[in-house]
């Protein structure tokens, strides 16, 4: 070793045991950089591609790990919890979505009713999903872990419900000629026993420690597959697990926010979670920096050296002494312990109210600004609070900022808020209906609605393969009764009562519902008792009022009908001249009345429908009045409507046939006149 290389590392040596430092060769240094440069670049790109959060190494390069998933359904439930943003967005959600809860289904069959009545009502599916705690329960779980897994169980008179974890469904075994369709979702947990001797879980964890890995059925792919299969030659059936493996009922997957090629939803608020923490910091910031502020309120300013600090510490401290106990009625000659002074540990008592300070030159009381800076706390917290509410789909001045928000802001601002809440509806609606076509078709199969009740025979499907949703007319026809049902879910949040009643008005004004169209009358009605008047049994309280309804107009017709009389020549009507009434019948009114008016009080324009026709006029006439009757008329064929109701009224008049062929008749107000040649 040369004496340049010995002296170079001695240097090097010393140089790192003073600095901490060393001597590298700049090629050295030089590669060093570049190979950092391109970890730099690697980690940045793995960080946009979010490589630690999918499964890459799995083979679903879109789905969210299991692990991480998992990460953020718990830190969601815990922002549920504390975060009162977090909280008031899956309140807003609950309380539009659900109002008072959702209704139970509506079935046009009584007995197809009795099996969904007996379905919603049964205890275990109430706190399952169909009670009113139940469902906002399962909203704040879907919007905590953006996953439902409903699991129906099968009985011999129902259908029960059971909800799995989904931290627990780590992965799903999809078709292996289609990967969104999902046969088999894999559950991994350990077990769990409650140990009554030690009062304490016993957790039993089989294969030393490791979770048991279950699998659970799709409610209708795989047995649809299996079928296919065997009706199709050449088709293989899809393969499942052992059957040690399975786990009881049968498995439905509702999920939202999903992207690509994905099975699994992802929790909404992981968008949110960073400005959660933000405005949490930025409010305990400015709760702290207010404290802060109020803790001293005036500060004293004196000149001098420190011979005059120190006499003026002597003051402070003879006047926490006797002296602050003769000028402020503080007893003894120690500062107290505790009380309600500036400081509480000092406890020394302040000035009472109107006090004054004196001041020289060398000491002079200046106040504390006390400004907590408010206004710009408040831009700082809407600056925050924006993404929250953008990707809430709630305004502002829902998530507590309802100071700046005028009425027209507000109403524009609604409409994201509805739309955002029809979806979340939406999710739920196809969850109860799923529900409910499991009851009717567990009825159907278990035979509660009957069998096969048509001499045609069935389509050569087994029963057991029909599903209500596109198999409707089939078990329809096996049945022989309606399966059809009603469901809709509550408005969210309540429309104004003259706002419905004018769109009813407006309805009936268009359209004479009641009389024309009884479906829409049957709509009318429910939408003014549901969303008016807010009835909780809208569609009970309609079938109850058109059956009213048709009860009134059947009798008020009938009352017409006997108030007009029989035709002429026949016996007089009862209730007439020298007849006795009829009970219910509008007695010694003008017959008229009746006929002119309608079964609902208004006036007739035209003839009512209830008037005898020409030809049935006729029928008890003499074949010479008829002749005679059709020359003074003018009339060749049958009277029209406007004839007809001329012609009776004269006979109401007279009350002879003969005396409109005698020109007795004033049919045009002109007494004594011929009756016209023709009724226009």
């Amino acid at each position: 070793m040369s004496l340049l290389e010995t002296v170079r590392e001695t240097a090097t040596e010393k140089l790192r045991e003073w600095s901490g430092l060393t001597i590298q060769d700049a090629s050295y240094v030089d590669q060093l950089e570049e190979s950092d440069a391109r970890f730099s670049e690697f980690a940045s790109e793995a960080e946009d591609l979010a490589a630690h959060m999918l499964d890459y190494m799995g083979g679903r390069p879109h789905e969210v790990q299991a692990d991480h998933r998992r990460l953020l359904s718990q830190r969601s439930r815990i922002a549920f919890i504390q975060d009162p943003l977090a909280g008031a967005e899956a309140n807003l959600r609950a309380n539009f979505s659900f109002g008072r809860g959702a209704p139970k289904p509506k079935a046009k069959d009584e007995d197809v009713q009795k099996v969904i009545d007996r379905g919603w009502d049964d205890p275990v599916n109430q706190r399952k999903l169909t009670g009113y705690a139940a469902q906002r329960k399962r909203s704040n779980e879907l919007i905590t872990s953006g996953n439902l897994f409903p699991t129906a169980f099968d009985g011999p008179r129902t259908v029960r419900l059971g909800f799995h974890d989904a931290d627990l469904v780590t992965d799903v075994v999809t078709h292996q000629d289609d990967d969104e369709i999902p046969l088999w979702y894999v559950v991994r947990k350990r077990e769990s026993r409650w140990n009554f001797d030690t009062d304490m879980p016993d957790h039993q964890l089989p294969q030393d420690g490791v979770e048991k890995v279950w699998y659970l059925k799709h409610w209708r792919f795989v047995d649809d597959l299996k079928a296919e299969a065997n009706r199709t030659e050449g088709m293989s059936a899809p393969v499942s697990p052992p059957e040690s493996k399975i786990l009881p009922g049968r498995v439905e997957h509702f999920r939202i926010n999903q992207v690509g090629r994905t099975e699994f939803g992802v929790p909404p608020w992981a968008r949110t979670l960073r400005w959660f923490s933000a405005m949490n910091q930025l409010t305990t910031a400015q709760v702290a920096m207010r404290q802060a502020a109020a803790t001293i309120v005036a500060k004293r300013v004196r000149k001098g050296g420190s011979s005059d600090l120190l006499k003026a510490a002597g003051n402070v401290l003879t006047q926490s002494g006797e002296l602050a106990a003769a000028r402020f009625g503080s007893p003894g000659s120690s500062p107290p312990t505790a009380g309600g002074g500036t400081h509480p540990r000092r406890g020394a008592s302040p000035p009472p109210p109107g006090s004054f300070s004196i001041e020289n030159e060398a000491d002079r009381l200046e106040a504390v600004r006390l400004s907590s800076g408010a206004g710009e706390a408040s831009q700082d917290a809407q600056l925050v609070r924006a993404p929250i509410a953008a990707a809430a789909g709630f305004g502002q001045h829902y998530l507590g900022d309802a100071g700046a928000t005028h009425l027209a802001t507000a109403s524009t601002l609604e409409l994201p808020a509805m739309m955002e809440v029809g979806a979340w509806q939406e999710t739920f609606e196809q969850l109860f209906r799923w529900f409910t076509d499991l009851l009717i078709e567990q009825a159907v199969k278990s035979g509660e609605l009957g069998g096969l009740t048509t001499e045609d025979g069935d389509d050569g499907r087994p029963l057991q393969e029909l599903h209500l949703r596109e198999d409707e007319d089939e078990l329809v026809r096996r049945t022989g009764k309606e399966l059809a049902y009603t469901f809709e879910m509550p408005y969210p949040g309540r429309r104004a009562l003259p706002e419905v009643m004018s769109a009813v008005n407006q309805l009936g004004n268009a359209v004479n519902v009641f009389s024309v169209s009884p479906a829409l009358a049957r709509f009318a009605l429910d939408y003014a008792l549901r969303n008016g008047f807010q009835a909780e049994e809208a569609p009970d309280l309609v079938d109850t009022v058109l059956e009213e309804l048709e009860a009134f107009r059947q009798k008020a017709d009938a009352e017409a009908q006997a108030a007009a009389g029989p035709a002429p020549g026949g016996p007089p009507a009862p209730g007439g001249p020298g007849q006795p009434s009829v009970p219910g019948s509008r007695g010694g009114r003008d017959p008229r009345e009746a006929a002119d008016r309608s079964q609902y009080g208004e006036r007739r324009r035209g003839t009512p429908p209830n008037r005898i026709p020409g030809a049935a006029f006729r029928e008890g006439l003499t074949t010479e009045f008829q002749e005679a009757l059709a020359e003074a008329l003018g009339v060749e064929n049958d009277p029209t409507p406007k004839e007809l109701d001329d012609i009776r009224r004269a006979f109401e008049a007279l009350g002879t046939p003969e005396a409109l062929l005698t020109g007795r008749v004033d049919l045009n107000g002109s007494n004594g006149a011929a009756p016209p040649t023709a009724f226009q």
